[in-house]
């Protein structure tokens, strides 16, 4: 709860350690995978939430998939977030 708090409050340095923690005694759910994922990317780490959003964290938000296109904007995977945004509004054309 305390790792959602500090999302909430943008408090971003903060909720990745919660995060991770929650990692480490071995709750890896896709939504707490989401959650880290999106304190990284808005603490600069691209390159950890981009590892961090596979297709269950992407599906565990409706955020997900603009998440995982940012990221990979910021890594400079222009092609690859491009394909990805395509692919992911065909299966999602509403």
């Amino acid at each position: 709860l305390e790792g959602i708090v500090a999302l909430a409050r943008q408090r971003y340095d903060e909720a990745v350690p919660l995060f991770e923690q929650l990692r480490a005694t071995g709750a890896d759910a896709a939504p707490v995978r989401f959650n880290l994922a999106w304190a990284k990317l808005m603490t600069g780490d691209f390159e950890g939430a981009d590892a961090l959003l596979d297709d269950e964290a992407v599906a565990a938000s409706p955020r997900g998939p603009a998440l995982k296109i940012l990221a990979m904007h910021h890594l400079g995977l222009y092609a690859e977030a491009l394909a990805l945004g395509e692919a992911l509004a065909r299966r999602h054309p509403d």
